[in-house]
């Protein structure tokens, strides 16, 4: 069974708290999760290296989940012209 997403309503607090959650966390996730990938055959044992992988890639949904928070966000419509600017660059980077 999968899981229902919860969508919060658009609060400057919501806001805030999704940009202190969300800034710079999907680049550095994709960048950690393809340097383990390359090093696998490295100093760390594969148990170790296949719970980063497993903890990285959990973090990773969580992410998706906010770039569907943003996407909901935006498509109401009701987004002033600096939460747009924020929604955009936090979910495109714009």
């Amino acid at each position: 069974m999968s899981k229902q997403q919860n969508f919060h309503p658009l609060t400057q607090d919501n806001l805030k708290l999704f940009a202190q959650l969300y800034d710079g966390e999907a680049e550095d996730c994709l960048k950690l999760l393809n340097d383990l990938k390359k090093s696998r055959k490295g100093s760390m044992d594969d148990y170790t290296i296949g719970r980063v992988l497993k903890q990285y890639n959990e973090k990773l949904e969580y992410l998706d989940c906010a770039e569907k928070q943003f996407n909901k966000w935006l498509s109401e419509g009701s987004t002033s012209k600096e939460q747009t600017i924020e929604i955009q660059r936090l979910a495109y980077g714009d």
